[in-house]
């Protein structure tokens, strides 16, 4: 009785206590499962080790927290019974997983790569959030949208996965690219000056709209001609930017100006008539 421990065994349920009564320190250990559970009667902290697959419990009492560690695999669960909150870790990858249990949103962070992941079960919205580069994905698993946003240089990407049109928006600039990735069309739209740009990547062709003025350039990027419309006055202006020539239509009264911008000579032409002014 130096050591101050007493070691108590029921014979039947195959359960012994072991107190050490300087430390307040109990354990009981199940002869059959092997189960070990280690009680610190001033903690209120209670382990228990199943002996045979590594696995340890530990729970506070009065937190109701209980943590639980795969000694093999090294993972390690946090459940705070009160919250409703289990954190999943493993130790040799630094990955943690945090679930509510009641809002059924999970985080993922991946402690050495500093991405997280956040999972609304319900919703089917995940997020991802790379902590040094600031960079977002969120991801409407259901819709199938997903959007990126680079914090750091305000650019929002959106992406619909399913219609393949992707949006880029520059917080800043206010400038807004859409792509449709199956017809090859890219919309540039730079909401402060109202200018609205239009690609066609397989055709080469550029429509570039003035919301305000009502101004349409039309640039053929292979043949270098360029169309430009008034549609409030609906004169429409052609440059062939290789060989200098303008033509310009009214398309109301359907008369023709032509310039040759190096030797300034115009034609004028009447497409009624057909008669030509020089």
């Amino acid at each position: 009785m130096d050591t101050h421990r007493r070691d108590t065994v029921n014979l039947d349920t195959q359960r012994r206590d072991t107190v050490n009564l300087d430390t307040h320190r109990r354990d009981i250990v199940h002869l059959d499962t092997q189960r070990r559970e280690r009680v610190n009667l001033d903690t209120q902290r209670w382990d228990t080790v199943n002996l045979d697959s590594h696995r340890r419990d530990t729970v506070n009492l009065e937190t109701q927290r209980r943590d639980r560690i795969n000694l093999d695999t090294q993972r390690r669960d946090t459940v705070n019974l009160d919250k409703q909150i289990r954190d999943t870790i493993n130790l040799d990858t630094q990955r943690r997983d945090r679930v509510n249990l009641e809002t059924q949103r999970r985080d993922r962070v991946n402690l050495d790569t500093h991405r997280r992941d956040t999972v609304n079960l319900d919703k089917q919205m995940r997020d991802t959030v790379n902590l040094d580069t600031h960079r977002r994905d969120t991801l409407n698993l259901d819709m199938q949208r997903r959007d990126t946003v680079n914090r750091d240089t305000h650019s929002q990407d959106r992406v619909n996965l399913d219609m393949q049109r992707r949006d880029t928006v520059n917080l800043d600039t206010h400038r807004q690219d859409r792509v449709n990735l199956e017809k090859q069309r890219r919309d540039r739209v730079n909401l402060d000056t109202h200018r609205w740009d239009t690609v066609n990547l397989d055709t080469q062709r550029r429509d570039t709209v003035n919301l305000d003025t009502q101004r349409w350039d039309s640039v053929n990027l292979d043949t270098h001609r360029r169309d430009r419309v008034n549609l409030d006055t609906h004169r429409r202006d052609r440059v062939n930017l290789d060989t200098q020539r303008r033509d310009s239509v009214n398309l109301d009264t359907h008369r023709r100006d032509r310039v040759n911008l190096d030797t300034h000579r115009r034609d004028t032409v009447n497409l009624d008539t057909q008669r030509r002014d020089k």
